[in-house]
Protein backbone atom coordinates (compact mmCIF):
# COMPACT_ATOMS: atom_id res chain seq x y z
CA UNK A 1 0.00 0.00 0.00
CA UNK A 2 2.86 2.39 0.88
CA UNK A 3 4.42 1.99 -3.02
CA UNK A 4 0.67 2.86 -4.36
CA UNK A 5 0.48 6.05 -2.19
CA UNK A 6 4.26 6.87 -3.25
CA UNK A 7 3.05 6.99 -6.87
CA UNK A 8 -0.03 8.62 -6.59
CA UNK A 9 1.61 11.22 -4.58
CA UNK A 10 4.10 11.65 -7.80
CA UNK A 11 1.28 11.29 -10.28
CA UNK A 12 -0.11 14.02 -8.05
CA UNK A 13 3.09 16.22 -7.80
CA UNK A 14 3.93 15.81 -11.46
CA UNK A 15 0.52 16.88 -12.22
CA UNK A 16 0.46 20.16 -10.30
CA UNK A 17 3.79 20.75 -11.62
CA UNK A 18 2.43 20.60 -15.73
CA UNK A 19 -0.22 22.77 -14.13
CA UNK A 20 1.87 25.35 -12.80
CA UNK A 21 4.08 25.51 -15.87
CA UNK A 22 0.84 25.91 -18.08
CA UNK A 23 -0.33 28.67 -16.24
CA UNK A 24 2.41 30.62 -15.82
CA UNK A 25 3.27 30.44 -19.66
CA UNK A 26 -0.18 31.58 -20.48
CA UNK A 27 0.68 34.63 -18.30
CA UNK A 28 4.23 35.46 -19.83
CA UNK A 29 1.61 35.10 -23.19
CA UNK A 30 -1.11 36.78 -22.26
CA UNK A 31 1.36 40.03 -21.45
CA UNK A 32 3.25 40.04 -25.01
CA UNK A 33 -0.18 40.88 -26.79
CA UNK A 34 -2.33 43.73 -26.99
CA UNK A 35 -5.84 45.58 -28.66
CA UNK A 36 -7.58 48.21 -28.90
CA UNK A 37 -10.88 48.90 -27.17
CA UNK A 38 -12.37 51.61 -25.13
CA UNK A 39 -12.56 52.04 -21.37
CA UNK A 40 -15.35 52.17 -18.99
CA UNK A 41 -15.92 55.88 -20.02
CA UNK A 42 -15.55 55.68 -23.67
CA UNK A 43 -11.75 56.97 -24.34
CA UNK A 44 -10.22 54.50 -27.02
CA UNK A 45 -7.65 52.48 -24.95
CA UNK A 46 -4.62 50.54 -25.58
CA UNK A 47 -4.83 47.04 -23.51
CA UNK A 48 -2.07 44.72 -22.35
CA UNK A 49 -3.51 40.63 -22.45
CA UNK A 50 -5.98 39.23 -23.77
CA UNK A 51 -9.32 40.46 -23.93
CA UNK A 52 -11.17 37.99 -21.57
CA UNK A 53 -12.44 37.84 -18.27
CA UNK A 54 -11.81 34.40 -15.95
CA UNK A 55 -14.49 33.70 -13.35
CA UNK A 56 -14.37 35.57 -10.44
CA UNK A 57 -14.31 38.96 -12.23
CA UNK A 58 -10.24 38.05 -13.18
CA UNK A 59 -9.40 40.56 -15.81
CA UNK A 60 -6.42 38.90 -18.36
CA UNK A 61 -6.09 42.16 -19.43
CA UNK A 62 -4.65 45.64 -18.43
CA UNK A 63 -4.89 49.69 -19.18
CA UNK A 64 -1.40 50.18 -20.85
CA UNK A 65 -2.27 53.53 -22.60
CA UNK A 66 -5.56 55.89 -22.52
CA UNK A 67 -5.76 58.55 -25.57
CA UNK A 68 -8.04 61.27 -25.04
CA UNK A 69 -10.47 60.39 -28.12
CA UNK A 70 -13.41 58.82 -27.81
CA UNK A 71 -14.75 56.27 -29.59
CA UNK A 72 -18.39 58.23 -30.40
CA UNK A 73 -15.97 60.71 -32.50
CA UNK A 74 -14.37 58.40 -34.27
CA UNK A 75 -16.66 57.58 -38.38
CA UNK A 76 -18.62 53.95 -37.99
CA UNK A 77 -16.09 52.19 -39.84
CA UNK A 78 -13.01 52.87 -37.13
CA UNK A 79 -15.29 52.74 -34.22
CA UNK A 80 -15.69 49.13 -35.81
CA UNK A 81 -11.74 48.65 -36.02
CA UNK A 82 -11.53 49.86 -32.04
CA UNK A 83 -13.97 47.49 -30.55
CA UNK A 84 -13.41 44.26 -32.32
CA UNK A 85 -10.15 43.73 -29.96
CA UNK A 86 -7.55 41.97 -32.14
CA UNK A 87 -4.65 41.43 -31.23
CA UNK A 88 -1.53 43.00 -32.28
CA UNK A 89 1.77 44.47 -30.62
CA UNK A 90 2.83 47.03 -28.87
CA UNK A 91 3.92 49.48 -31.43
CA UNK A 92 1.33 48.28 -33.75
CA UNK A 93 -1.59 49.27 -31.31
CA UNK A 94 0.00 52.43 -30.38
CA UNK A 95 0.54 53.44 -33.36
CA UNK A 96 -3.07 53.08 -34.60
CA UNK A 97 -4.22 54.66 -31.60
CA UNK A 98 -1.91 57.97 -32.45
CA UNK A 99 -3.65 57.57 -35.60
CA UNK A 100 -6.84 57.74 -35.03
CA UNK A 101 -6.28 60.41 -32.50
CA UNK A 102 -4.02 62.69 -35.24
CA UNK A 103 -7.04 62.03 -37.93
CA UNK A 104 -9.90 62.64 -35.37
CA UNK A 105 -9.11 65.91 -33.88
CA UNK A 106 -9.91 69.31 -35.13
Amino acid sequence: MTRRRGRVRAIAIAALVVIGILAVSTWIATRAVFFIGTDDEGFVTVYQGVPYDLPAGVALYSESYVSGLTAAELPPRERDEVTDHTWRSRDDALAEVRRLERENRP
